[in-house]
């Protein structure tokens, strides 16, 4: 840790761990060798994971000097583990931009290029995340299945990054199998607005 800061001549003042996981053990380890605070961002599949995973999280937030949440039930699983005082919650938000900023992403056109013009007209849920297990896609396609005829107007768009291959195969296949579910891919970042706002 040190040896790398030193060979780009950097001294950090604090350090700082997404996710209450590896990067914190690694972030607790750089923290101690420089003498510097620790904050840990937990992301919410930092406190649900294994009863182990949950266990190893709490020791690594007890080392933090403050804590970032993200969500109220957060502020309050971390309630129980760690003093308040560390506890700083930080409203997650997406600002939809009030003027024209760059390339827009036409969801609709997209959905009627890969969906068909009747499907592209319902109402839309957008799931926008990369494709692994802890973003839940699979869970929200079972539910859509579940709701039958009482979501028969809406439209499930999944839409983000493969980030783990086999999970991505089952959401794709279970997506296919569904009339109101389409995967349209990835929405690049700065676009990712325009297409919110045309849900």
């Amino acid at each position: 840790g040190q040896a790398a800061f030193a060979l780009f001549g950097f001294t950090p003042t604090l350090v700082h761990a997404l996710h209450a996981g590896d990067s914190a053990r690694l972030g607790e380890e750089l923290a101690r060798a420089f003498d510097v605070p620790l904050v840990i961002t937990v992301t919410g599949t930092d406190l649900n994971g294994t009863a182990a995973e949950v266990r190893a999280a709490r020791e690594r937030l007890l080392a933090a000097d403050a804590i970032v949440a993200l969500s109220e039930r957060q502020v309050e699983q971390l309630a129980a583990a760690v003093p308040d005082a560390r506890v700083v919650r930080i409203q997650q938000s997406v600002q939809l931009p009030t003027g024209p900023e760059g390339e827009p992403f036409e969801l609709r056109e997209a959905l009627a290029h890969v969906a068909g013009p009747e499907l592209a007209a319902r109402r839309i849920l957008l799931l926008a995340g990369g494709l692994r297990p802890v973003k839940g896609q699979l869970f929200a396609l079972e539910t859509f299945e579940r709701a039958g005829a009482r979501l028969q107007d809406w439209l499930l768009v999944l839409a983000g990054p493969v980030l783990d291959a086999d999970y991505a195969a089952q959401v794709r296949e279970r997506a296919r199998a569904l009339d109101n579910a389409v995967y349209i891919g990835e929405i690049p970042h700065d676009p990712m607005a325009s297409a919110m706002a045309a849900c």
